[in-house]
């Protein structure tokens, strides 16, 4: 299968700005809800292909009922963590962060097999792809308590 390469280009003076949602909507819009790079931004399409890429591998290798690996487990998370990977969390220092700490550990726990050092080298803590995510989700779970 191709695999098509990323466009997490670094730059220096990239500056961060609203991910732009498509209509219709492209395959990482539900997702993404956090600041990217524009150069990021100006490349949407390919990167939500990228992202849908490495899902449909992922898929396609759990279909393939001779392994074992992925588990359905991962494949829950896979969607989330590749776009999350695809759409770097952009800040005016770092255009690209890293993927949240605490998807690269559910990542690296649901799909033990799959290769965690490519994805979360640069795991990051707080302000990060899909941080806002899990914000709104604690919120959730907070009220359903009150």
């Amino acid at each position: 299968m191709k695999l098509i390469i990323p466009l997490l280009v670094f730059e220096a003076l990239s500056a961060c700005v609203d991910y732009p949602s498509s209509d219709p909507p492209l395959y990482c819009d539900s997702v993404v809800t956090w600041p990217v790079s524009d150069t990021i931004a100006n490349n949407v399409f390919e990167q939500n292909r990228y992202a849908m890429e490495l899902y449909r591998n992922l898929k396609q290798r759990y279909l393939d009922l001779s392994t074992k690996d992925p588990t359905l487990d991962c494949l829950a998370v896979a969607y989330q963590f590749y776009c999350s990977h695809a759409f770097p969390y952009c800040t005016d220092t770092e255009p690209t962060r890293g993927v949240c700490h605490f998807l690269c550990a559910i990542w690296k726990d649901r799909c033990p097999k799959e290769p965690h050092a490519f994805f979360c080298s640069n795991n990051e803590t707080s302000h990060c792809s899909n941080a806002v995510s899990l914000m709104s989700s604690l919120l959730l779970i907070y009220l359903s308590f009150i």
